[in-house]
């Protein structure tokens, strides 16, 4: 259990203008990506959704570790740009071709998937572990682990885990669209974000309200009155 005790949560090279995640790159807000480079962002003292999905990563690595399923590791790109774009995949079986990247999360989340799985943030998230492995001929899935598949309010019950394929997106458009985003957040760098900062509040904004990691020095969440606000601890 050393390995455990001793592991270090990655959190990203967030004072690096010219380094960006797969994580960042694939479902970010452009705000999102300036505030984190501009500003120290506080640091929460509840345990976020962020480290619990990480916990569990641990977890499931464990037990792929008994089988032919691997952990994976960081890697890093250098994109035609000079940003590096790095990201670390979840599960990958060789003998399979396939990746896997679970997700705890809430059925509404697989609900926005499966609405529209081909523009989606995990849907570009583990294609760009395809590219960044090079393992192109690699079939792509996610692992949901849905919390509140048991709630009262559903109709009847669900299962807890639910796996979905993933489609696989065209790789000159991923590179063209990992070197439109960071040239456009080098411009945004330069930029005065006091002044008519805007941000996309998806989820109607409860990922603003709830699950963004800047917004206490964000002026776009202060103005709509979501800067204190912090999520409590739902299971």
């Amino acid at each position: 259990m050393k390995w455990l005790r001793e592991y270090e949560f990655y959190t990203g090279e967030k004072k690096k203008s010219g380094s960006i995640s797969v994580t960042e790159l694939s479902g970010d807000d452009m705000l999102q990506m300036v505030l984190r480079r501009k500003f120290d962002v506080p640091k929460d003292d509840k345990i976020g959704q962020n480290t619990l999905g990480s916990i569990f990563d641990i977890g499931m690595r464990n037990v792929a570790a008994q089988s032919s399923i691997l952990s994976m590791s960081r890697v890093k790109k250098v994109l035609d740009n000079g940003w590096i774009l790095s990201g670390e995949g979840d599960l990958c079986d060789d003998e399979q071709k396939i990746i896997y990247d679970v997700k705890l999360t809430k059925i509404y989340a697989l609900e926005q998937f499966r609405k529209n799985p081909n523009n989606h943030q995990y849907t570009k998230q583990l294609n760009y572990y395809r590219l960044l492995y090079g393992k192109e001929d690699y079939n792509l899935f996610l692992m949901w682990f849905l919390k509140d598949q048991t709630e009262a309010k559903l109709d009847h019950p669900r299962e807890a885990l639910v796996t979905t394929e993933v489609p696989k997106l065209d790789e000159k458009e991923l590179l063209k669209y990992a070197i439109e985003r960071t040239s456009e957040l080098e411009v945004q760098l330069d930029v005065d974000v006091s002044k008519d900062a805007k941000c996309s509040d998806v989820w109607g904004g409860n990922r603003c309200k709830f699950y963004c990691d800047v917004k206490e020095v964000c002026p776009y969440a202060k103005s709509k009155g979501y800067a204190n606000q912090m999520e409590a601890l739902r299971w």
